[in-house]
């Protein structure tokens, strides 16, 4: 029983989150993950495919919600016992139970049981990584370059800040900038994340100009932005984290190659997102790669302190339950008056469908909703943001343009004098449906500025090129546009009403018309705040697409 405890616990513990993914619903992001394994492709807007990739060979064996999870279910068990292989001090086994109760108590790692967020196969890549990079430090074969390579591409494939633990490892050993085998190595992981590379080029880098500069431009600083950062550095761990980071502060004199390489990932993750909280909000899970190095450095401390041993057993015990507790109220809704994210989510879907009889709909902003009522109902529909909202992967997807002239229903979360629908989505939410025939999609309308302006107080003007990519006719009458007046951050001070001045306002289907487009700003607007514009257009569903910018 003692020589085989590892692989008992660990196939148990699979077992117990295969249980778990198939019976807890999805979280909203799950559902939209799904959604990208439905249209395989080398990256998407927010993040690049390995999630997707996951939930797609996931889908091969099981249905449901265990079809997006059952990868997680397995490669938890694997990434543990990847961690034990990574440790070799000479008496380990004698302390194999010490190290389970280290991995098995820490909070947010758990949470990776049995969700499929990009987080998930970034943890993997990452002791992939670890792996590698103490073969390189102690053997310094090809092979472990060769693994170096590997794991660096998948870090990237999973998350973007996956190179983190690249650069903080690096700086922990800059000696490696000396030998060629480690720039060969940069070269291959180069060389296999260049697909995605190549998806950023090939669709206007939509996820770098997201993550560097629209997903927080219009924050304000708030300070509970950055204590709320520092408090989930306790969160993600436990009530084991005054002993894990004594141990980590313990650790920081070690002269060890690999133990300093651990010690540089927890301080430049804690960093980074410290100095990143200035800019805007950051998430917990943010940070989850330090849990690796704090479970290598307290299972190492603990072996040789048996005072800490016992109170950090102690404090584990307190994390194990609360830990179950959440699992089951999180597959259980109901057992407490509050609903958690992944409550609730199947019944309004069907609710919805049921109602609706199959219509072809559009969510309004909301990539979450569209993505719950796909996953639940299979039946893949489409999400519409306006232009002041978050962009997102539906904005690439063609699904606007599959309902031209069609019947269909919008369904927003604002209540409107053309509501048609009322539906109970949660205990306090609801959502509206308004029925619109004929819906025509304007998307894909290219508006091509002929000369660059700067905007003046007053009335201005600027000649504009509108071609037509649809298989119908449009006329400029039938188009709302507005003038977004933008600061330097993409943030949408003032909108001005625009008027098309032109003898002939038909579009004709392939074709292309050159007009000119007038819009006055008022004598109150600061311009010394105004970076530059965006040409909006609203359609007669009063749905709003940015078209360019000048």
């Amino acid at each position: 029983m003692k020589k085989n405890l590892l692989t008992i616990v660990l196939v148990g513990v699979a077992i117990i989150n295969m249980i778990q993914a198939y019976s807890t619903e999805l979280l909203q992001d799950e559902a939209y993950y799904w959604m990208y394994s439905k249209f395989l492709d080398w990256g998407y807007f927010d993040h690049p495919p390995m999630v997707a990739l996951y939930i797609f060979i996931s889908d091969i064996f099981f249905s449901g919600e265990l079809g997006v999870r059952f990868m997680s279910s397995i490669f938890y068990s694997t990434i543990v016992y990847l961690l034990w292989k990574l440790i070799d001090i000479p008496n380990k086994k004698d302390h194999l139970k010490l190290f389970l109760m280290i991995v098995l108590s820490t909070f947010l790692f758990n949470v990776y049981g049995f969700i499929t967020v990009p987080d998930t196969p970034l943890l993997f890549f990452m002791v992939l990584f670890l792996i590698s990079y103490k073969r390189i430090i102690t053997s310094n074969d090809w092979q472990a370059y060769a693994l170096f390579s590997v794991s660096i591409a998948g870090l990237l494939y999973s998350k973007y800040t996956g190179l983190l633990i690249v650069v903080f490892t690096l700086l922990s050993n800059l000696r490696l900038l000396t030998k060629k085998e480690f720039w060969l190595s940069i070269l291959g992981a180069i060389v296999l994340f260049s697909p995605h590379l190549l998806w950023q080029i090939n669709n206007d880098y939509p996820s770098i100009r997201y993550h560097l500069f629209e997903r927080s431009s219009s924050r304000t600083y708030r300070i509970d932005y950055t204590t709320k950062h520092l408090l989930n550095q306790i969160a993600i761990l436990g009530f084991t984290f005054p002993i894990m980071y004594f141990a980590f502060f313990k650790n920081l004199k070690n002269k060890d190659l690999f133990q300093k390489s651990l010690n540089y990932i927890v301080i430049g993750f804690i960093s980074f997102f410290f100095v990143m909280s200035f800019k805007g909000p950051t998430q917990a899970q943010w940070t989850i790669p330090i849990t690796f190095p704090l479970i290598l450095i307290t299972f190492l401390y603990l072996t040789k302190n048996h005072k800490s041993r016992k109170i950090f057993n102690k404090l584990a015990i307190v994390n194990l339950v609360i830990i179950c507790l959440a699992r089951i109220i999180m597959a259980n809704d109901g057992i407490i008056p509050i609903q958690l994210e992944m409550h609730g989510n199947k019944q309004w879907v069907q609710d919805i469908y049921k109602e609706t009889k199959g219509q072809p709909k559009l969510f309004v902003n909301s990539y979450q909703n569209a993505s719950l009522y796909s996953f639940y109902t299979n039946d893949l529909t489409g999400a519409y943001n306006s232009f002041t909202s978050r962009k997102n992967q539906y904005n690439l997807w063609n699904f606007q343009n599959t309902l031209a002239n069609k019947n269909i229903l919008l369904i927003d979360g604002h209540k409107t004098d053309n509501t048609n629908y009322i539906f109970q989505k949660k205990e306090k939410g609801m959502l509206y449906g308004v029925a619109l025939n004929n819906f025509n999609p304007i998307r894909d309308l290219n508006y091509t500025i002929a000369e660059k302006k700067a905007a003046q107080k007053g009335a201005n003007s600027i000649e504009i090129e509108i071609y037509n990519p649809y298989h119908h006719n449009f006329n400029t009458d039938n188009l709302e546009t507005l003038v977004a007046l933008k600061n330097k951050t993409n943030q949408t001070l003032h909108t001005c009403k625009a008027t098309y001045n032109t003898e002939d306002n038909n579009i004709e289907k392939n074709k292309s018309i050159e007009t000119i487009l007038n819009f006055e700003i008022s004598e109150q607007i600061n311009l010394k705040k105004i970076d530059h514009f965006d040409i909006v257009i609203r359609n007669n569903s009063k749905m709003a697409f940015q078209k360019v910018n000048n």
